[in-house]
């Protein structure tokens, strides 16, 4: 059974979510159908018609390309729960 909540991320705090991924301590993950872009303790790879590739990008670059995944597509992973966003800042979070 999947447990869904409704929840307001803000933009500062979308960002704080992206940051801790980027500096090492976290895992977050945009997949769209079976390609994905995904920063992991700090390390960014992307998966593009199942081949995936380390991608050497300095942290600001990281930051933009997350977000604007995110707001092109406005789904993400972090720390087991998926969040979708049928509305601007209101995000929908379901455990995985």
């Amino acid at each position: 059974m999947t447990y869904s909540t409704i929840e307001e991320i803000s933009d500062l705090r979308l960002n704080v979510f992206i940051h801790h991924c980027i500096h090492g301590n976290g895992k977050m993950i945009i997949r769209v159908n079976k390609n994905w872009a995904k920063v992991d303790s700090g390390k960014y790879s992307i998966c593009k018609n199942g081949t995936v590739m380390q991608i050497h990008k300095n942290i600001y670059q990281m930051s933009c390309i997350l977000k604007g995944l995110i707001e092109k597509y406005g789904r993400f992973e972090y720390h087991g729960y998926s969040y979708h966003s049928p509305n601007n800042n209101i995000w929908i979070k379901e455990r995985k």
